[in-house]
C-alpha cells in the first residue's frame, strides 16, 4: 500500500470524488490505500486540484442557468454565497456546524429581527 502510485487518469478520478465531498478513506479503499497514503500522494488533487473541479462544475452550472435552464439556476442559487467559509460544510466539526445551526436558525424567518443573536 505505500508504494502507491496513482496513474494521470487515477488523479484525475481522485480530485473528481475529492470535489464530489466524498472522503479521503473511501477514496483510498477505492484505489487500493490507505488515506494517509492517500494524503502524502496525492495532497495537490485532494485540495487545488478538487477546488478547481468544483469551480469548474459552478461555472457551467452558472452558463447554463444564464442560458435559461431552470434547473441549473435552481441548483446555483441553492447554494450558500458565504464567501470565505470552507467548500465543504463536512470539512467543519458537528460541534462547530451545531453551534452555527443555533445561531442563524432564526435567519430568514418572521423571527429574524426578534431573536437575538447569542454569539
Amino acid at each position: 500500500m505505500a508504494d502507491f502510485k496513482p496513474s494521470k487518469a487515477q488523479r484525475a478520478a481522485i480530485a473528481v470524488a475529492a470535489a464530489a465531498g466524498m472522503s479521503h478513506r473511501d477514496i483510498a479503499e477505492t484505489h487500493g490505500t490507505t488515506a494517509k497514503v492517500l494524503e502524502a500522494t496525492c495532497r495537490d488533487e485532494l485540495t487545488k486540484q478538487a477546488s478547481q473541479v468544483r469551480f469548474a462544475v459552478i461555472d457551467a452550472m452558472h452558463k447554463a442557468a444564464l442560458k435559461g435552464n431552470v434547473t441549473a439556476a435552481r441548483a446555483f442559487l441553492a447554494r450558500p454565497a458565504d464567501c470565505g467559509g470552507p467548500l465543504n460544510r463536512a470539512a467543519t466539526g458537528v460541534k462547530e456546524r451545531r453551534k452555527h445551526d443555533a445561531v442563524s436558525a432564526a435567519d430568514a424567518t418572521e423571527w429574524q429581527d426578534v431573536a437575538g443573536r447569542a454569539n
